[in-house]
């Protein structure tokens, strides 16, 4: 069991990484940003920074986002994020 920021950062993964639709119980949860991993990087980014703010919004409301990058995306079609904002009355900043 993870607590404090750990806490978040697993929260943060778990609905960045889980397709709309993956879980049957929540159709709605997850986020689409595995619907841009084959196009164009210029045109990919901002659609997959902004799947992520929503996402973050709708599930995840004691973390208020401030700031997200894109910091890498692999051959594999992973994106790593550095997110920023406010959480528990707190600055912090969590990558996944």
């Amino acid at each position: 069991m993870v607590e404090g920021i750990e806490d978040l950062r697993q929260r943060v993964r778990i609905v960045l990484e889980t397709p709309k639709g993956f879980d049957p119980h929540r159709p709605e949860f997850g986020s689409n940003i595995w619907q841009w991993l084959d196009r164009p990087f210029t045109e990919a980014m901002p659609n997959v920074i902004a799947e992520a703010y929503e996402a973050i919004e709708r599930w995840i409301t004691d973390f208020k986002v401030s700031q997200i990058k894109v910091e890498e995306a692999n051959e594999n079609g992973r994106f790593f994020f550095s997110i920023r904002g406010i959480w528990n009355g707190e600055a912090v900043e969590v990558e996944v």
